[in-house]
């Protein structure tokens, strides 16, 4: 896939590139990830995703787009470069439709570390510490996380995310190496791990019947379109 980030400004796309460069192979230790948090923490969030809106218009970067993600529960998953050992993906949390609840992933850990960078919107993330001697999952709060939001994702990290907002979120996530074969799901009631083995199909999870009835080419112009009319109306608080 060409690279996205070449279709976008100098200013919105060196701050993402300088974050990147920290990345130097597969497995990169906890502290290089701390420089990439710091990098992160200088792009400019609305710049960069006015930017990037302008450049998802293109004919051809839209298709590379429509192509080439996948959808996570409540999440549309976006690849913008890279690899699958190293790479930057947009991700794109949809708000409940009117009148249903928001919909809450299921509590996860992770294999790799990751720089969550959030540029729009805002979700809730429900954190977990797992205790895996005595196969106890125990919960340490509930954040608010809006648009500025930079934090580091660790292998350990235990969580579940959800916008029960009425607009979008939209984070930047930067990926890197596998560090560990195995990512745990956890009954939320239980507590109790299971083996990751794959992406659950989304099927109709959190869709109108109008949204069930798109292609998934619809499905992506829809999605972006209704970001970009939310990034030209007041900001939503932080």
């Amino acid at each position: 896939m060409a690279n996205i980030l070449t279709t976008m400004s100098r200013e919105a796309g060196d701050a993402l590139r300088d974050a990147v460069s920290h990345l130097d192979g597969a497995a990169p230790a906890r502290d290089t990830w701390r420089r990439v948090l710091a990098a992160c923490t200088q792009i400019d969030s609305e710049r960069f995703l006015a930017d990037f809106l302008d450049a998802s218009q293109d004919p051809d970067v839209f298709r590379q787009l429509a192509d080439g993600y996948d959808e996570k529960e409540s999440c549309l998953r976006l690849r913008l470069t890279g690899t699958e050992a190293l790479s930057v993906r947009l991700h794109i949390w949809t708000p409940p439709p009117p009148g249903q609840e928001p919909y809450l992933e299921n509590v996860h850990g992770h294999r790799r570390y990751m720089v969550s960078s959030l540029i729009a919107g805002a979700y809730l993330s429900d954190d977990y510490d797992y205790h895996e001697e005595a196969e106890e999952l125990s919960p340490t709060g509930r954040r608010i996380l809006g648009a500025g939001t930079c934090y580091l994702i660790a292998p350990e990290t235990v969580h579940a995310v959800a916008n029960p907002f009425p607009r979008h979120c939209v984070s930047l996530i930067y990926r890197g190496g596998s560090v560990t074969d195995r990512i745990l799901i956890f009954d939320r009631d239980r507590g109790r791990p299971a083996a990751y083995t794959g992406v659950r199909p989304v099927g109709d999870l959190g869709k109108t019947t109008r949204e069930r009835a798109m292609s998934r080419t619809e499905y992506l112009r829809y999605r972006l379109d209704r970001i970009r009319a939310e990034s030209a109306a007041a900001p939503a608080p932080r």
